[in-house]
């Protein structure tokens, strides 16, 4: 079962003010910076992949969703 809460643009805009960065996020940001390339499935609004690009990660860094609206944030 798909769930499509965030199907919606105006929910997707309030997923990361609503799940805060955390302790796990800095646990995947470290596997992600030790990898040459990255496909994160399920990559939401992508702000793992946007802080792992902002830190300077030099490799191809992808990210899929089911949802669109989570991608277009």
């Amino acid at each position: 079962m798909v769930d499509h809460s965030f199907a919606d643009l105006a929910l997707a805009a309030l997923y990361d003010s609503i799940n805060p960065w955390g302790p796990d996020d800095d646990f995947y940001l470290d596997l992600v910076s030790s990898a040459d390339a990255v496909l994160d499935v399920g990559c939401g609004t992508g702000r793992l992949l946007a802080r792992a690009a902002a830190a300077g990660h030099p490799g191809r860094l992808t990210g899929l969703d089911p949802a669109a609206a989570m991608l277009v944030q």
